[in-house]
């Protein structure tokens, strides 16, 4: 039996704050095996992004544990963990001049020596992360002249290049049109079809996660529920994901309808 790239044993998040914690979600069994794709949805301010942080161990989780390739994650040193996890964020990258090419190369961070060297093996990574994504063309430019898009993709190349199992993204479609919002899950489905990464990240976009993920992670802020699109359709889960009696999801067609 393959051991989930990622699992949770009754994990509490949340945060400590005036030496109070402050519990967000608590008594998680979560699990994402190779070759899945996962959408964690929610409402907004409900702790998704305190949970994939806390995923990721950008911060400690309050109770439980966080398992990565069936170890602790907290026993795992910073080198190693890289090894193991890329994550993409919604934070701003520093001002710099950095090309694509020059981007995309970062993810060889936790495998190159003290001085940054990148061997043949680390330049061959590279040039498969921009193929994979589509940015071959692009490689040599500033990557402050890319489109919203654009630097997205090369986001997740740094990630591919990276080479680890486990991919963690934080509302990656944001900002995106629909039609790159499309192309870009396509591209996280297809890396998880076809390399066998395992891929989790945030999402508002409910309608396109239901069409195209193997499983949701649902988040209330009541209960935190995982499962396949269909069960999770036929238990009212998504249904019931908000409460409002304008917004009422057509279970037939995976959609939400609006009373205007």
């Amino acid at each position: 039996m393959d051991i989930p790239c990622i699992q949770t044993e009754n994990l509490v998040v949340g945060y400590t704050q005036k030496n109070q914690q402050k519990i967000i979600a608590s008594g998680l069994h979560l699990r994402a095996k190779k070759g899945q794709l996962i959408a964690l949805v929610g409402q907004n301010g409900v702790g998704k992004s305190t949970l994939l942080r806390t995923l990721c161990q950008l911060q400690k989780p309050l109770q439980g544990e966080v398992q990565i390739q069936g170890k602790n994650a907290a026993q795992y040193k910073l080198a190693e963990l890289a090894q193991q996890l890329s994550v993409v964020l919604t934070e701003k990258l520093p001002p710099s001049n950095l090309t694509v090419w020059e981007l995309v190369a970062l993810g060889r961070q936790p495998y190159t020596n003290w001085i940054g060297q990148l061997t043949e093996q680390d330049q061959q990574a590279i040039n498969q992360a921009l193929i994979a994504t589509d940015l071959i063309e692009i490689q040599h430019q500033k990557h402050y002249t890319l489109s919203d898009g654009q630097l997205q993709k090369a986001l997740i190349a740094r990630a591919l290049a990276q080479e680890t199992p486990l991919i963690v993204l934080d509302e990656p479609t944001t900002h995106l049109d629909l039609v790159h919002k499309l192309k870009l899950l396509k591209l996280l489905k297809n890396l998880c079809l076809h390399q066998g990464k395992c891929i989790l990240f945030s999402t508002h976009d409910i309608e396109m996660a239901l069409a195209i993920c193997d499983e949701l992670i649902v988040m209330t802020p009541n209960q935190v529920v995982q499962g396949s699109p269909e069960k999770l359709i036929e238990s009212g889960v998504i249904a019931n994901l908000f409460a409002d009696a304008d917004i009422q999801f057509d279970p037939e067609n995976k959609k939400f309808n609006l009373t205007i």
